[in-house]
């Protein structure tokens, strides 16, 4: 199996996408050299990206941030 750094999980799903893959990355540079590791070494042919804000779950006891 394939381990790159900043890959903190990888999910196989049903639907329009094979899988969800959590990565965390310092910067856009960092990102995108991620993605580029990604397609080149896994054989990604394909990509979406989201990037979270901020968590916005309820801290305990109160409503979302």
């Amino acid at each position: 199996m394939l381990r790159l750094p900043g890959i903190t999980e990888v999910v196989h799903v049903a639907g329009a996408h094979d899988y969800l893959v959590r990565a965390t990355a310092a910067d856009a540079a960092e990102l995108d050299a991620l993605l580029r590791t990604l397609k080149r070494a896994a054989g990604v042919a394909q990509s979406s990206t989201s990037i979270a804000l901020r968590d916005a779950r309820a801290p305990t006891g109160g409503t979302p941030r």
